[in-house]
C-alpha cells in the first residue's frame, strides 16, 4: 500500500501544502474543521433540511436502484441498516448551499484550500462548491475521473472511508476500466419552435463500470488490513487485473484528503 502524507491542518503553512505538487500526490489534512463540532453540523443539516427529499441510490446483488426520501429518513433509518450486499448512497450537490452553515464549513477549512479558480468562469459553467455525501457500510461511488482537472477534496465528519486512486493513463483507462467519457458543458436551445435542446460541451470526464470494492470478505473489519482486501469481480471484468497499483488510504473522522481531480 502507497503511503499517503498526512499534515495537520493547524499548523501546516500554505507552503507545506504546496510543495506536495497538487497534480501528482494525494494528502490528508487532519484536524480539518477542528474549530466545528462535527455532531452540530450533522444535527445543524439535519434542523435545516432533514425535511426535504433528495435522491440516493441503493445497490443491492449488483443492481442498481434510485429512489427519493428525505434527508433526515435516509440518514437516521436507512444508512444504519446499509451492508456491502445490500448498501445506501446519497450524493446532493445543491442541499448544502442552501443552508446557513455551507459557509462555516467552506471558512474554517485551511486557507489554501479555500482558493476556488473556477470564480473566473462563467457561472453556468462553475460546478457546485459543496456535495453532500452520506454512505452506509458498503456504499461506494463510480469508478470515475472528474473533468476539468480540479483539484478535489473531501473532509469526512463522521465514520470512515476508504479511497483508492489511480493515475490516468492508458493502462487504466482505457485497459483495466474500459472507460468512456462523458461531457460537461451548457444547455442550450437549438429549436425555439420545439424546445430542443443540446449540451455544449466544454470538457468532459471519465467513468467506468468497474467496481473496484465488489468483493468484499464480511468477517473483516474496515481497517487497514481490511482495505487490501476490497477487490473487483474479475469474473465480470476480468480486464481490472491489469491495473496498476493504487494509492490507497483510510480516512478518518475531522480528516480532509486533497486529490488530483484527474485521477481515477
Amino acid at each position: 500500500m502507497k503511503h499517503v502524507r498526512r499534515l495537520d491542518a493547524q499548523t501546516a503553512s500554505a507552503e507545506d501544502i504546496a510543495s506536495l505538487d497538487l497534480m501528482q500526490n494525494v494528502f490528508i489534512l487532519t484536524n480539518a474543521l477542528a474549530t466545528l463540532d462535527h455532531c452540530k453540523i450533522v444535527e445543524r443539516l439535519l434542523g435545516a433540511c432533514g425535511d426535504r427529499a433528495v435522491a440516493y441510490r441503493r445497490q443491492r446483488a449488483g443492481v442498481m436502484q434510485q429512489a427519493r426520501d428525505t434527508v433526515r429518513r435516509i440518514w437516521t433509518e436507512l444508512i444504519p441498516s446499509s451492508a456491502h450486499a445490500d448498501s445506501i448512497l446519497c450524493m446532493d450537490e445543491n442541499i448544502l448551499n442552501a443552508s446557513e452553515f455551507a459557509n462555516d464549513v467552506q471558512q474554517h477549512q485551511h486557507a489554501y484550500m479555500r482558493e476556488d479558480h473556477f470564480c473566473h468562469f462563467p457561472e453556468m459553467l462553475r460546478p457546485s462548491p459543496l456535495c453532500l455525501v452520506m454512505g452506509g457500510e458498503g456504499a461506494r461511488s463510480d469508478l470515475h475521473a472528474d473533468p476539468f482537472s480540479w483539484t478535489g477534496w473531501n473532509c469526512l465528519l463522521q465514520g470512515s472511508k476508504v479511497w483508492r486512486f489511480y493515475p490516468n493513463i492508458p493502462r487504466n483507462s482505457d485497459l483495466a476500466f474500459d472507460s468512456r467519457r462523458f461531457p460537461f458543458g451548457v444547455q442550450y436551445t437549438l429549436d425555439e419552435s420545439n424546445g430542443k435542446q443540446e449540451l455544449c460541451a466544454i470538457a468532459g470526464g471519465w467513468k467506468s463500470d468497474v467496481d473496484m470494492y465488489a468483493i468484499s470478505p464480511s468477517d473483516c473489519r474496515v481497517d487497514v488490513s481490511f482495505v487490501s482486501l476490497l477487490g473487483p469481480d474479475l469474473s465480470k471484468h476480468p480486464h481490472a487485473a491489469e491495473a496498476t497499483e493504487p494509492i490507497t488510504c483510510l480516512q478518518l473522522p475531522g480528516e480532509m484528503i486533497v486529490f488530483p481531480g484527474h485521477w481515477w
